[in-house]
């Protein structure tokens, strides 16, 4: 486990703290702005090919 906690440290992704909960930080890595965009994407595309 440590050993995974240094190669993410290394490549610079973010380590959860164990104490961590799905409120607090959905999804660590991805911003929550690039989430949003993505889905209003993905609506956009839906809604076109209705």
């Amino acid at each position: 486990m440590n050993r995974e906690i240094h190669v993410r440290l290394r490549e610079g992704l973010r380590v959860r703290s164990p104490r961590a909960t799905r409120l607090d930080d959905p999804h660590p890595c991805v911003p929550h702005e690039e989430v949003k965009a993505r889905f209003a994407a993905k609506k956009a595309a839906l809604l076109k090919g209705i």
